[in-house]
């Protein structure tokens, strides 16, 4: 992913913790985020890092607190975006893709 580019949190599955322990851990880390999954992985996508193809599992997590300061927030922002705003900041197919199942999982809004 390119720097200034819009993304999710991921990281590379640690020995001994589970996809969706790491999910958890990565939201907090780069994203000063903590809460629970909601469901079963959203989708799947690849990317190239360290001269690798890597893949990536999604989860959808309900946010139930945010963090001030986080570890990395000196070199990654959070953002909160509304459906329509989230699509046309996405760049990558794969992560829009993502997007929209978590749309449809999650339904549409109250009101």
């Amino acid at each position: 992913m390119r720097k200034g580019t819009w993304g999710f949190p991921k990281g590379i599955v640690d020995p001994g913790e589970t996809p969706e322990q790491t999910a958890l851990k990565e939201a907090d880390e780069e994203a000063g985020l903590h809460g629970e999954l909601v469901g079963p992985p959203l989708g799947e996508y690849d990317y190239r890092k360290w001269n690798s193809t890597l893949r990536v599992t999604a989860y959808l997590m309900r946010v139930t607190a945010a963090d001030d300061e986080w570890r990395e927030a000196d070199v990654r922002q959070r953002r909160w975006y509304r459906a329509e705003q989230a699509r046309s900041a996405i760049e990558r197919e794969e992560l829009r893709v993502l997007l929209e199942a978590a749309l449809e999982r999650i339904g549409p809004p109250d009101g």
